[in-house]
Order: structure tokens, then sequence, then C-alpha cells
């Protein structure tokens, strides 16, 4: 996995947004890079639930969200994840912490 570009955007758990190339030559951009309690990781892009009158949906006061990619299981997810980390601590230069 390859990050071909990212971008801060610090605000609660959210690091920033990264674009990341798979082996294949697929590319998920706008994957969100999170950190809390010491533990990194990375989800890949969603898109906002909208409500049948056409508004995003809200749960908390924040937008709610889809996923558009699934894994096959928590494994898979996990492996994805970390190998995404350690791709993005590459891109911008960083030892891949935490």
């Amino acid at each position: 996995m390859k990050c071909l570009a990212y971008k801060a955007r610090n605000k609660g758990s959210l690091l920033g947004f990264a674009d990341l190339e798979m082996k294949g030559g697929l590319i998920l951009c706008d994957c969100t890079v999170h950190e809390s309690r010491g533990t990194r990781w990375v989800s890949p892009p969603g898109k906002p639930m909208i409500g049948a009158d056409g508004a995003a949906i809200r749960k908390d006061g924040k937008t709610a969200y889809a996923p558009v990619v699934r894994f096959a299981s928590k494994e898979v997810r996990d492996l994805w994840s970390n190998a995404a980390v350690r791709a993005i601590a590459a891109f911008l230069g960083q030892a891949p912490s935490p």
C-alpha cells in the first residue's frame, strides 16, 4: 500500500484524510485517519446517510456515515488499517507510531 496524498484535519479523534493506493492499482480517496488513547487507525471512505427528506441524518449532533467499503472480517480490517498507518507514516516521513 502507498499513500499518495494526506490532508491534516485535527478534530476530535480525526487527524486527517489520506488517498491510498492498493497493490492492484485501486485508489481509495479520503480515508479517515484517527488517533485516540494512544491508538492510531485508518478507516476507508464513507458517505453521509441521507434521510427520506433529502437531508443528512444526524446522530448526537454529527452527520452519520455509511460504509462504502467493507472487510470480510475484523482481522482483515485491522491488517488493512495497520498497513495504511504505516504507508501514511512513510509518506509523512514519520515513525508509524502509535
